[in-house]
Parts: structure tokens; C-alpha cells; sequence
């Protein structure tokens, strides 16, 4: 049956089947198309067909392949009264939308489900300052701006936000909800994050905070319970505890941490960290590997129910006899034995930009029966011990996945 003779109702409908289905969230968005326009250049009978289907007009891609008044004013018209999802996309061919589209996109602000914004400069923000956006549920803006924005508008149902150096202003009237945030805290101003999460504390389902400030400024009484969170990523520049003691995340199951620069308190591990006894998947990323050994050890404590457990170096300089990432999670002596078991029911381990001692390897599955999985780089192993070293590997693959391990022979030994 020829694709032509296909009833306009079914045919409707596959062509509403080609609108790419988008991440409410926004965290992986990529070049969006609208496939209206070229659908309506086919034939005759695709041009009636496409007009009467308003679904696939609600897309607006402003771009350099889409950038002309007439295109956004025949989206606007045949989409009927459907929300819109507005792309603008800066960076394309040094794009940048006429001053007569962009009045025509705000006149029509009350559509608004999602608006995307990529590396934006000031006329965008200009456009939608003070706009009534009453069914807006996403919002993305990725900026070149180097200082922090203010940007006022009304959006009552926003649910997933992310921006880094844009600050959104609320009327009083106005509260915040939120499913996901995506912010920083750079510039020494946390204060948009601290009222964030204090309108969003049942709602808010995942959080990421990016800071290039040494200390997370907890206001003084701060406290908050995000009830409903349950993923957290924190990007830092300097290791920093009060990121985990800003509020209580009673179903927290993920969390991430990234660092850059060392600790500059070495006792700052020390202090209390508060317990997350609902943490699956914990990751850890530095590109300090003294670091690595300092903060696994506290969270591990305050997490003792992690199955998932991800460790990454991106020092270059960890070896397998200074390695900190299995300290913790080996016994050292035999007074260690009293010790409570970090991590007793890990499942999936990884350890990334460090060479693991065999024997490390070995304790480490011997303590965990739940343990599946171990995925390295590579295990340390010399030639004097190779027949004995593949023999140990052998053994343990009778317990374990391992994922990466291949010979990493030390100098000297070729």
C-alpha cells in the first residue's frame, strides 16, 4: 500500500511520530528540527494533510536553518492554540534572530511548554525579562556570559530549570516547585540556591550544583529536608563537606561528587556528615588522589548501603602501591577485623586512572559475597609474578566480573 493512499487521519499520525520525543529535564538535548516545513513540500496531498495536523507545527527551531519571520508566523498559526517548544540555537553561523521574530515569540509567551536557550548573550535575556510564561515547564539557558544575571519572569509551573550564572527572580506571589535544578553558586552568590530549595523541598527530584567558590555559604539557621530528592551531583573546586550537610535527603539513592583542587582544611573530613542510609550509587571524581583516600572513608561511613560504588583519579598519578581507592575497603591488619565492613553489600565496583594492587583485588572480593562486578584500568602485575598473578586473576573471575584488567608491566621488567 502506497505511503499516498494512506487516510489522512493515520497519515497524521505518523507524521507526528517524527517529532523527536524530548527530555523534560533537558540534560541531553541535542539539534532539534521541526519536520513541518519540508512534510509540506512533498505534494499536494502532504501540504493538506501537514496543515491540518497542528501537532507538528508546536516545535520552533530558531537557527540558521530556520531564521526567517514568515517560518515562525506559519509555525505560530498552524499549531492552533498547542503549546510551543521554542529552540534558539546562537552559536550556529553566528545566528542571531531579527528583532521582528523575537516580539512575535514573546506576544505568544502564554504557549510556552519548553524554551531552550544555547550559548545566549544579552539580547536573548533582554526579550524575556518580565514575561508571563503561566504554562512553561521547562527552561534551559547555557550562556557565554562571564558574571551573573538576574532575569525576572512569572512562570508558576516551571518544574525543570537549568542555567549556570542565571539567577531567576520570582514575583512574591510567584513560588518555585521544582522537579530538577541545575545551578551554580559561583561568584559568591548562593542566595538564589538556598530559595530554590526551600520552595522546592517535597517537589525536587534531582539536583546539580556547580560552584567555583572555595566554600558552600550555608546561611546561618539554614535548614531544609529535600523529602523527594533523589539524585545529587556536586561540581567543586575545592572539596567541600557543607555541600552534604546543607540540608537532609532522606531519599537520596545517587550521588556524585567531583572536586578540582585538594581539601585546604585536612581535618575538614572529619567533621559529620549526615547519614544516608537510602545511597545505591555512590561516585567520586578528583584530580587529587590523596583526596580520593581522605573522602572515601566519611561517606562510605555515612552511606552503608551503597551496591554501587565509582572511583575515578584523574590525577595521572596514582599507582597501584600508593593507591588510596581501596584502602578503605580492605582490611589492613588484623585489628582491623573489629571494624565495621564498608560497603558489605556492593555489587558493581569501579576504579578508574589508578592502578589496583592484585592483592588489594583480592581482599576486597574475599570480605563481599554480594560483590558482581569490578571494573579497573588496569591491575598491577610484574613479570617475577606472572604465573602466579594470572593464576590469582583466574580465581577471583570465578567470583567476579572484571572489566578492563590487562597487564600493566612496570619499567624495567620488559
Amino acid at each position: 500500500m502506497l505511503i499516498e493512499a494512506l487516510p489522512p487521519e493515520l497519515l497524521s499520525h505518523v507524521f507526528g511520530l517524527l517529532l523527536d520525543p524530548l527530555d523534560p529535564t533537558l540534560e541531553n538535548v541535542e539539534m532539534s528540527i521541526s519536520p513541518a516545513p519540508t512534510l509540506s513540500l512533498v505534494s499536494r496531498y502532504w501540504n493538506q494533510v501537514t496543515l491540518g495536523t497542528p501537532s507538528i507545527w508546536t516545535r520552533i527551531v530558531l537557527g540558521s536553518d530556520f531564521n526567517s519571520l514568515r517560518a515562525v508566523e506559519q509555525h505560530l498559526h498552524h499549531s492552533g492554540d498547542l503549546p510551543l517548544d521554542i529552540f534558539i540555537y546562537d552559536y550556529i553561523h553566528d545566528y542571531k534572530p531579527s528583532a521582528s521574530v523575537l516580539p512575535i515569540l514573546a506576544a505568544q509567551s502564554h504557549r510556552w511548554r519548553i524554551l531552550y536557550m544555547s550559548a545566549v548573550e544579552d539580547w536573548d535575556l533582554d526579550f524575556l525579562e518580565g514575561l508571563s510564561l503561566p504554562t512553561l515547564h521547562s527552561l534551559r539557558i547555557d550562556t557565554f556570559r562571564g558574571y551573573k544575571w538576574e532575569l525576572r519572569i512569572e512562570a508558576p509551573r516551571l518544574k525543570h530549570f537549568e542555567s549556570m550564572k542565571i539567577d531567576l527572580i520570582y514575583p512574591e506571589t510567584c513560588q518555585f516547585s521544582l522537579s530538577t535544578l541545575r545551578t551554580d553558586g559561583a561568584w559568591f552568590e548562593w542566595d538564589p540556591l538556598w530559595s530554590y530549595l526551600r520552595s522546592s523541598q517535597t517537589t525536587l527530584q534531582r539536583l546539580k550544583i556547580e560552584g567555583t567558590d572555595d566554600v558552600v555559604q550555608i546561611p546561618e539557621g539554614f535548614s531544609i529536608r529535600l523529602s523527594s530528592l533523589i539524585e545529587y551531583e556536586v561540581y567543586l573546586t575545592t572539596l567541600d563537606w557543607n555541600a552534604l550537610r546543607m540540608a537532609d535527603m532522606p531519599a537520596l539513592t545517587r550521588l556524585s561528587l567531583t572536586w578540582d583542587n585538594p581539601a585546604s582544611d585536612p581535618l575538614e573530613h572529619e567533621k559529620k556528615v549526615l547519614v544516608m542510609p537510602t545511597l545505591l550509587v555512590l561516585e567520586l571524581s578528583t584530580q587529587h588522589e590523596i583526596d580520593i583516600g581522605s573522602a572515601i572513608a566519611p561517606l562510605l561511613s555515612a552511606a552503608p548501603n551503597v551496591t554501587k560504588l565509582s572511583i575515578t583519579d584523574t590525577s595521572l598519578t596514582g599507582d597501584s602501591v600508593n593507591c588510596k581507592a581501596t584502602d578503605p575497603l580492605c582490611l589492613a591488619t588484623e585489628e582491623d577485623s573489629c571494624i565495621a565492613l564498608y560497603c558489605s553489600q556492593l555489587e558493581e565496583l569501579s576504579i578508574k586512572g589508578t592502578m589496583v594492587g592484585l592483592e588489594a583485588l583480592e581482599d576486597i572480593v574475599f570480605l563481599r559475597s554480594s560483590l558482581r562486578t569490578i571494573t579497573v584500568d588496569s591491575v598491577d602485575w610484574t613479570w617475577e609474578n606472572l604465573c602466579s598473578d594470572r593464576a590469582a586473576l583466574d580465581k577471583l573471575r570465578q567470583n567476579v566480573e572484571l572489566i578492563g584488567v590487562h597487564p600493566m608491566w612496570r619499567e624495567g621488567y620488559y
